[in-house]
């Protein structure tokens, strides 16, 4: 039974590393086939036959209400086929990717919490040697593979990458609280390595919001206290050593925030273009508060508008039209607001507060709160980075959202049973 039991947490792992396929994926005019969803298309209907899959009143109700309200920005959509396509892969995503793993959250909560684990382990080994060897892979349609240094695995770039460990940052963190760093040596290495081989300042970002959440969160004894200092003190003298000494990305925006006069104003600039394509994102909802320019439509109706307004505020930056032209807000709560109006956007926004305050941060177990806090932190990210059509989002929501399910299983747990060793147990 044990060997049975790390099988499903084996197979699982393997579906939850699917998700990551964005380059194993086929795009076809305005659609983009992700090879993934074949997968969970197989899931859905075999935990929909054993009579699993359970709707949710509020979250469904809130999701079919900003497909309907999105509705009338089709009518005034700069890109009509991409709008209904983004309206069918939302749906997709709720269906195939949220409830499928929801469901596993609710009925399979240690083998998914196991699975988890040994997925992004896996994930982050895998991605280091493909980089070691310069082995990246292009897009289907594309064919092939191209040379880079920087690990991300079958992600689209390693932000994505690093979007995608946000919930296995929190687990780690957690289980630090909870149990001390010699529970957690294992993961402790396993990060290193993707910060290494991912050279991202955002996966950097990330694990400080995650274990600045687990300082709120959990209950504070002067042990952890005087360990998380340790280990801050630690990781800055780390990372000054870094920023002098190293070459690459992220040694150069360290070496740019700890000498610069005005760290702020410096990464305001290291963002590039993102200050001025969100301002103009704000100013084109402004201009259509109420239908949007159409789902998904935004970069298509940035090549038919007069966007001169947008450039005025942008300037102190850039002053060219080619910035705010054809790309994404890369703010996703204000490209909701710009592409489908003030009625829709709400409405999905609803969606994910009613997830977030499903249930009380004081009854949340510790394996609840990892997810709380990597959906937490997800949603911070989504300010600046990804696309609300991103799996690893929507896998995030579903885990969370099927955890503070109640469930008739008889079965109780704790997180010093399921992880008393760096070799997690399985129970049923």
């Amino acid at each position: 039974m044990h060997l049975a039991k790390w099988m499903k947490v084996c197979l699982l792992a393997c579906l939850i590393a699917s998700l990551g396929f964005d380059r194993i994926s086929l795009r076809i005019n305005e659609m983009t086939f992700r090879s993934s969803y074949i997968f969970y298309l197989f899931v859905f209907l075999w935990l929909w036959h054993k009579r699993q899959i359970r709707l949710s009143k509020v979250p469904t109700m809130l999701i079919g209400g900003f497909v309907l309200l999105s509705i009338p920005s089709l009518f005034v959509s700069a890109n009509p086929i991409k709008s209904i396509v983004y309206i069918f892969w939302i749906i997709t995503n709720f269906v195939l990717i949220f409830l499928v793993f929801s469901t596993f959250a609710r009925m399979y909560k240690k083998i998914l919490y196991n699975s988890l684990i040994v997925s992004f382990r896996l994930q982050i080994v895998i991605a280091a040697i493909m980089a070691l060897l310069g082995l990246n892979p292009a897009a289907l349609d594309r064919g092939g593979w191209y040379y880079a240094d920087r690990a991300h695995l079958f992600y689209y770039e390693p932000s994505f990458f690093a979007i995608a460990l946000t919930t296995y940052c929190a687990i780690v963190s957690v289980r630090i609280m909870k149990l001390g760093v010699r529970s957690s040596w294992l993961d402790l290495g396993m990060l290193t390595i993707a910060l290494f081989t991912t050279k991202s300042a955002l996966l950097m970002i990330i694990i400080v919001i995650i274990f600045g959440f687990s300082f709120i969160f959990l209950r504070l004894t002067f042990k952890s206290i005087l360990f998380s200092l340790t280990l801050a003190l630690l990781t800055f003298a780390g990372a000054y050593f870094y920023a002098m000494n190293g070459t690459d990305l992220v040694a150069q925006t360290l070496h740019g925030i700890l000498t610069s006069d005005d760290p702020v104003q410096y990464l305001v600039a290291r963002a590039e273009n993102r200050v001025p394509r969100m301002q103009c994102a704000w100013d084109v909802f402004l201009a259509h508060p109420l239908s949007g320019v159409g789902l998904g439509a935004y970069e298509a109706y940035t090549y038919t508008a007069d966007l001169r307004y947008c450039l005025e505020r942008g300037k102190f930056l850039y002053n060219q039209h080619d910035f705010i032209t054809g790309v994404p807000p890369i703010n996703i709560y204000i490209e909701l607001l710009a592409t489908t109006g003030i009625f829709a956007s709400l409405t999905f926004f609803a969606f994910l507060l009613r997830l977030v305050f499903a249930k009380r941060i004081k009854r949340l177990d510790p394996i609840q709160l990892s997810y709380l806090i990597g959906l937490i932190t997800m949603l911070i990210i989504m300010n600046f980075q990804a696309t609300y059509l991103t799996l690893c989002i929507w896998m995030a929501l579903g885990i969370y959202h099927g955890s503070v399910q109640r469930t008739k299983s008889l079965y109780r747990y704790r997180i010093e049973e399921s992880i008393s060793t760096s070799t997690y147990s399985i129970a049923s």
